[in-house]
């Protein structure tokens, strides 16, 4: 595929709204019958990954929420051109082995149509489900998104051409000179967000240090780092740290004496983070590529009327998490919708390849291409920046944006 990607982002996040893109032919419409794995005349049975134990459990507890609202309310409108849609759940346990052995076990034994993967780790299955040519849709936090054609993502954050690119000039006008990466043990994504990030700050001018900083909570102290980046002389930290790691190196950092003038993290863009870690987060960046909820919108208020409706269990509807699971949702639901009454794994692919429209029910802030053909699928990300409260996100202004969308910072400017 392209890379067709919420997020940090995850991020992340990234990313609808129980909108506009499953057209149902109502309760009433009958479906033909398919000779298709994983769908009979009434239902579409589909896969649903994600790392609901591990490492990353905590940055993606909400996307299988959001996932479950989106198709929820598909389901109540009458489902997919006749057929309600059903999932069957796996856990990856934030291992790439285990997300290869969970995959195989929905599509060999389970006999799911496709897969909606929100993790960090898809990198697992993915060469599996590229062979079996079997449609997924995710979250595009490492590089086989940008690889495999089955695979399709609504945001592009990881592509090797990405919107990250503007961190570079972001940093600069910050001030920034000299870059430190902190990436996490045992998250390969943290590698692939990082080199991004370091590509974009050498692009405008600024020294990366020649390697990482390692993270791992159980052998290496935040005050270790802390000294390390001190003398080290950097003023700038990036990497693929999530906002628990974050909150807990970043005052370590801080109270060491380095002068930091910015920090850029994947997938920090949820309120719960800042009700538990407050000004140990004061000043962090984070990106998402969808239109804020500090802006606002009808298609925000009907994905949070969704949210509310069909998953009141989770305590943060705004998360990255949460909204990254029902974009993915939607957009395997558009993916089925254009496929006709009889879809073949095939058909998905192809037709949702040939797509170069996709709104998300109007929360992207673009159309996102996921043909073939282009090199960013989506142009344009917003920043948000932590308050020195630590109580709410202040979006930052581009400069060189457009008067009628100041906060869209774009690789390039839209025509």
């Amino acid at each position: 595929m392209r890379c067709r990607r919420p997020a940090l982002l995850l991020v992340v996040a990234s990313l609808t709204m129980g909108a506009g893109c499953t057209a149902s032919s109502g309760p009433s419409s009958r479906a033909m019958a398919c000779n298709t794995p994983g769908i009979d005349g009434t239902k579409i049975k589909i896969g649903l990954v994600y790392p609901d134990t591990g490492l990353l459990s905590t940055a993606f507890r909400d996307a299988r929420s959001g996932a479950e609202a989106r198709i929820r309310a598909a389901n109540e409108a009458g489902g997919v051109n006749g057929r309600t849609v059903e999932y069957v759940l796996r856990d990856d346990h934030s291992d790439a082995a285990s997300n290869d052995k969970a995959v195989r076990d929905l599509v060999g034994n389970e006999k799911v149509f496709g897969l909606m993967e929100t993790t960090a780790v898809a990198s697992g299955g993915a060469q599996y489900l590229s062979k079996e040519s079997i449609p997924t849709t995710g979250i595009a936090a490492e590089r086989v998104w940008s690889e495999n054609k089955n695979m399709f993502a609504a945001s592009d954050s990881f592509a090797e051409s990405s919107a990250l690119g503007v961190f570079g000039r972001y940093v600069r006008s910050l001030g920034g000179t000299k870059a430190a990466t902190i990436n996490v043990e045992t998250v390969t994504a943290a590698a692939d967000i990082s080199r991004q990030l370091e590509n974009a700050l050498r692009d405008a001018g600024i020294a990366v240090l020649p390697q990482p900083f390692i993270y791992n909570q159980e052998t290496v102290s935040p005050q270790y780092i802390a000294r390390q980046i001190r003398e080290s002389g950097a003023d700038v930290v990036i990497g693929g740290m999530g906002a628990d790691q974050s909150a807990t190196v970043l005052p370590a950092v801080r109270a060491g004496g380095a002068q930091i003038r910015a920090v850029i993290i994947p997938g920090g863009n949820d309120p719960a983070y800042l009700l538990r870690y407050g000004t140990s987060l004061s000043g962090v960046s984070t990106f998402v590529q969808y239109i804020p909820f500090e802006i606002g919108g009808a298609a925000h208020s009907k994905y949070l009327e969704a949210m509310a409706r069909f998953a009141p269990e989770i305590d943060s509807p705004k998360s990255g998490a949460a909204l990254g699971g029902y974009v993915q949702a939607d957009l395997f639901l558009r993916g089925l919708e254009i496929s006709g009454s009889c879809p073949t794994r095939e058909s998905f692919v192809t037709r949702l390849s040939a797509t170069k429209d996709y709104t998300a029910g109007g929360l992207l802030p673009g159309p996102a291409d996921l043909s073939d053909s282009p090199d960013i699928v989506t142009r344009c990300i917003a920043i948000l920046r932590v308050d020195s409260a630590g109580t709410g996100f202040e979006l930052v202004r581009d400069p060189a944006a457009t008067p009628d969308n100041p906060h869209a910072w774009c690789t390039t400017q839209p025509q």
